[in-house]
């Protein structure tokens, strides 16, 4: 790892969670506390070029404990170039992100040749325009890196192994309203891996969703708590959005940012709770057992001395 003018380059600011849980704003919150976060990213802040190679189960990945650290680590180095290429040369630059839409397209993710020349096109677009048109940057602009993509969550014991001084910010919303949550996409493509399947009725589907939140935080907090320790954060997106100030505060202390370099009032501006909070009171819980609400309130209060 590569220290740049006082960016430790092993000491990435990672944020996930269960999909919907409200990352996007903590993304906000960084990136206002002078974190480059990447240049590249989905209108819902996820970086994409960590998405790129990690949303989809990468190929031989059959087993959330067991996929080999040494490919996850040449996968990781690629994303590493990548992010680091804004601060380079054009001609590195250009470099680095070929050898990313080499890597993702040909030695990653199996794609169908279609799909190969789609992400090939779509690839050159993106490394044309951002190394002719895309400012250099300079790393005294910045406090710190890091990206948001909720699935991040699956990967903390191989990313702890490769960024050995990494922080994590996990992202939990109540259980019950991620249950009747339209955003489902990590459940399609991870529920298996958590051997978890899908109902045969759609009035069930919810019991699934909140089972992958179950297991999926279980198992997040289990690592997170064991490989990184003082390095491991539980957010809860209710508690950020009723009492703004404080929870800012506590992120700001886990960052290591001094509160009176930053407008704590602008970054609390930028919480908003989202109409759908508390959805669940509205919705038929006769469906739930009383062993699923009690391992919601279990995880409930693993964060609440936080």
């Amino acid at each position: 790892m590569i220290m740049e003018n006082g960016i430790d380059r092993s000491a990435p600011v990672v944020i996930g969670g269960v999909g919907g849980s409200g990352t996007r704003v903590v993304t906000n919150i960084l990136t206002e506390s002078g974190f480059y976060m990447g240049e590249c990213r989905e209108p819902t802040k996820d970086n994409r070029f960590f998405t790129s190679l990690f949303y989809g189960i990468p190929d031989g990945f059959t087993n959330l404990s067991k996929f080999e650290q040494s490919r996850m680590n040449k996968a990781l180095g690629v994303f590493e170039e990548a992010m680091f290429s804004n601060f380079e040369s054009n001609l590195k630059k250009a470099s680095a992100l070929m050898r990313g839409l080499w890597f993702i397209t040909f030695n990653w993710n199996f794609l169908s040749t279609k799909n190969k020349l789609k992400r090939l096109l779509k690839g050159l677009i993106y490394i044309i325009y951002n190394s002719t048109l895309v400012p250099r940057l300079r790393y005294t602009d910045y406090s710190g890196w890091g990206w948001k993509e909720p699935v991040s969550h699956v990967y903390i014991e191989y990313l702890s192994n490769y960024f050995r001084n990494m922080k994590y910010i996990l992202v939990i919303r109540q259980g019950l309203d991620m249950a009747f949550s339209a955003n489902q996409g990590q459940f399609d493509i991870w529920a298996e891996l958590f051997d978890i399947s899908i109902p045969e009725t759609p009035e069930m589907l919810p019991v699934a969703y909140l089972n992958y939140w179950i297991q999926a935080n279980k198992r997040a907090i289990g690592l997170g708590e064991k490989l990184l320790g003082n390095r491991f954060m539980i957010l809860s997106f209710e508690k950020l959005c009723y009492s703004p100030r404080k929870e800012v505060e506590r992120l700001l202390s886990f960052l290591e940012i001094d509160d009176k370099k930053v407008d704590i009032d602008k970054l609390c501006d930028s919480v908003n709770a989202p109409v759908t909070i508390n959805r669940y009171k509205s919705q038929n819980l006769s469906i739930f057992t009383d062993e699923d609400i009690n391992a919601v309130r279990e995880i409930e209060q693993m964060f609440e001395h936080e």
